[in-house]
């Protein structure tokens, strides 16, 4: 089974990046924004170049828009959402493979970090709805090609580098529902990524402030207004403690 992991990264990001596991193959998509590009790709060559590893580089920013570039560029049958910063366990190359010849799954998302088990288990397997995809790290996604390409895409006014710095994971495995397609929740770790926390900072800026309320409406409809209200309610003693809560009602609706 050919899986390959599509790596994003930005500027001397590609610094963080190490290749250190010979049966994937990695696609690294670098977007570059300071013009070194002759640079970049003597430090790729020097560092990184490999039989299994491709590199091109991309001068548009916005991390949906190389996820989707990566996507449309990818040769893999199973494709890995990574970023930059995250360390691949010796393990998780048995792991994919036996979970996806063991669920019928068109996404599969698996865990990192926190969770010790390294083995799948059926078991361990459940769905995820529309619901529960809010939780999901795009990270952790290993993803059908034949599902994915040139049917469903990130959506590109989302994610880091746009107007609305979040969601773009949550968004983009809600769309995979909405076209039936079946995805799992599968708890064995893969990675270890650096320890933040991001999902807990979601009003410290501006934008991130309105991306939470465009968020509920992309994914929800009519309904994501109510949705972002029972978002209000169940982060509001968070924003009390924080001195933020009339801010966020502020820049919610702006």
């Amino acid at each position: 089974m050919n899986v390959e992991v599509l790596i994003s990264t930005l500027n001397n990001g590609l610094e963080n990046i190490k290749i250190s596991e010979s049966r994937f193959s990695y696609l690294i998509i670098h977007q570059v924004t300071d013009h070194k590009f002759d640079e970049y790709k003597s430090y790729f060559m020097a560092n990184l170049s490999a039989a299994n590893v491709r590199y091109i580089q991309m001068k548009e920013p916005g991390l949906s828009k190389s996820r989707n570039f990566a996507i449309k560029h990818s040769i893999g049958d199973i494709l890995w959402i990574m970023d930059d910063d995250v360390h691949i366990l010796p393990t998780a190359y048995e792991a994919i493979c036996t979970a996806f010849e063991s669920c019928n799954s068109d996404l599969l998302v698996f865990s990192h970090k926190k969770i010790d088990r390294t083995k799948f288990e059926r078991t361990l397997v459940k769905d995820i709805t529309r619901l529960s995809a809010a939780g999901v790290s795009s990270i952790d996604m290993c993803l059908k090609a034949e599902t994915v390409k040139n049917k469903v895409l990130f959506d590109e006014n989302f994610g880091l580098g746009t107007k609305l710095p979040s969601g773009e994971e949550f968004i983009f495995t809600s769309d995979l529902l909405k076209e039936k397609s079946k995805v799992n929740k599968v708890k064995v770790c893969l990675s270890h990524h650096p320890d933040i926390a991001s999902g807990d900072d979601f009003f410290s800026t501006p934008e991130k402030i309105r991306a939470k309320r465009k968020i509920m409406r992309r994914v929800y409809g009519h309904v994501g207004e109510l949705m972002f209200i029972a978002f209000v309610i169940k982060k509001a003693p968070a924003l009390i403690r924080s001195k933020a809560f009339l801010k966020f009602l502020k820049f919610s609706y702006t």
